[in-house]
């Protein structure tokens, strides 16, 4: 429960943080700083484990992101920090994860404000819950992914911005879920891939020479 308070008290701290530099009125640059919500689907599949079948974990949640990115011209980099609450299915067992993510990306944007970009996230389980009569715990890890993206931006008032992105993740170290215990016994799983899809609509705003 600890971690859960944590978790979303980060997020409220980072969207409070990019508010306040919203309202400045001083000198802007030609950063942008975006506040996104997010729905994504997750999947993550598993190897036989001496012979025995293991079901696919599958989980539909929701993405808070805070997001800084660098104006270089053409190319934006962007560095960001997301909470995900994934309500999950796993072997006929529900589950609710918490994540936090920070991450980093780089954009390259046409003179339309469509986008292509790519990047890497390191994604923490910072705590979980799970209602059932099982004692079931997932060991906390944190896993590198690699994220690819997919956008539009376009100003919607002098110096404020909508973005629309479209994601796409793949886990490169499987750490995560590899590891726990069931009913006080622990089990090893071999993780075959976990990856998932996620959809943004966010604000962004030019930030103040003075921010950050």
């Amino acid at each position: 429960m600890k971690t859960k308070v944590l978790a979303i008290l980060a997020a409220a701290a980072l969207v409070c943080a990019f508010t306040v530099n919203a309202g400045a009125q001083t000198m802007l640059t030609d950063d942008v700083a975006f506040v996104k919500l997010g729905y994504s689907m997750f999947n993550g599949t598993f190897e036989d484990d001496e012979g025995s079948s293991v079901e696919d974990i599958e989980g539909k949640g929701f993405n808070l992101q805070g997001e800084y990115n660098l104006n270089l011209g053409g190319v934006m980099l962007g560095f960001g920090l997301e909470y995900t609450y994934m309500p999950a299915d796993w072997d006929d067992e529900e589950i609710d994860l918490h994540f936090l993510s920070p991450m980093v990306t780089a954009k390259f944007i046409t003179a339309g404000g469509f986008y292509l970009g790519a990047g890497l996230s390191g994604r923490y389980l910072v705590g979980q819950s799970y209602d059932g009569d099982n004692d079931f715990e997932v060991d906390e890890e944190i896993d590198l992914w690699a994220n690819g993206l997919i956008g539009f931006m376009t100003p919607i008032q002098e110096f404020v911005y909508l973005d629309i992105e479209g994601r796409f993740g793949y886990n490169l170290t499987n750490k995560q879920f590899e590891k726990g215990s069931f009913n006080s016994s622990d089990y090893e799983l071999d993780v075959d891939a976990q990856y998932d899809i996620a959809f943004y609509v966010g604000i962004g705003y030019r930030v103040a020479a003075t921010g950050f």
